[in-house]
């Protein structure tokens, strides 16, 4: 028997009930969130099942919601999608711990839609990195932004080369870590105008309490590790390694 059975629960029904949250934000037209029941199964799954685990995660894939009304989009008339995913295994002690929790994790964000036969695209990922076989800085946690070319495989996609553009892969954008709860806050935060998660936080009775948690797990941590005169004391990596800018 699994003996962090309720604790697996616990993180099912979070995922069941953001599912729920963005259900009641979006026109079913407009998204596809399949991904966080499916999410949520796996954890009940692993709730039910013979053996304790002491790690738990999830992998969530092609979630996809709506951009809003953002200005200066080209081109004008296309219709974007945000697609979504987040890997993400961490250890059941650390949960309620101010420490990094993750022992494996990525995020990624495609940007992306079609317009008059030709498909557009760019996103970013994020990632924890550990390599130090490098030549470029990278932060531990860094956002990096990608022309979305491997992602699209669409016959007509608009090159790089045939828009005029320059792409480079650097830089890396030191980044607090975006678990899915936070992905989505960000997503709301960048991609619809202000209102739109002014007036989901403050009218859903359950988004909030989630977002809270993330944030008071991963978010708030990670910038006081990165100002603490502590460094590593603080559970989280050295604030260099956070963030190389500080000398």
């Amino acid at each position: 028997m699994n003996r962090n059975k309720a604790f697996f629960e616990d993180r099912a029904n979070e995922l069941n009930q953001l599912y729920q949250c963005l259900s009641s934000l979006f026109s079913k037209d407009y998204c596809e969130l399949s991904s966080l029941k499916n999410a949520a199964k796996t954890l009940e799954a692993q709730a039910n099942g013979s053996a304790t685990l002491d790690e738990w995660g999830y992998k969530i894939e092609n979630l996809i919601l709506p951009v809003g009304d953002v200005r200066n989009t080209e081109p004008a008339g296309i219709v974007v999608r945000l697609n979504m995913g987040c890997e993400c295994k961490a250890k059941v002690a650390d949960y309620n711990k101010t420490c990094d929790p993750f022992t494996i994790y990525s995020f990624h964000l495609h940007v992306c839609g079609d317009y008059q036969g030709k498909a557009y695209s760019w996103g970013m990922h994020l990632e924890k990195d550990t390599s130090k076989k490098t030549t470029e800085w990278h932060p531990l946690y860094h956002l990096h932004c990608f022309d979305g070319r491997n992602q699209m495989k669409h016959a007509l996609f608009d090159t790089l080369q045939n828009r005029g553009m320059l792409y480079l892969n650097v830089p890396r954008l030191a980044h607090y870590p975006l678990d899915i709860v936070l992905g989505i806050g960000f997503c709301l935060m960048n991609f619809h105008t202000k209102d739109v998660f002014t007036k989901f936080y403050s009218e859903d009775r359950v988004f909030p309490r989630l977002y809270q948690s993330s944030q008071q797990r991963i978010l708030e941590p990670y910038y006081n590790a990165i100002t603490s005169t502590m460094g590593a004391g603080t559970g989280w990596a050295g604030k260099k390694e956070l963030c190389p800018q500080i000398v």
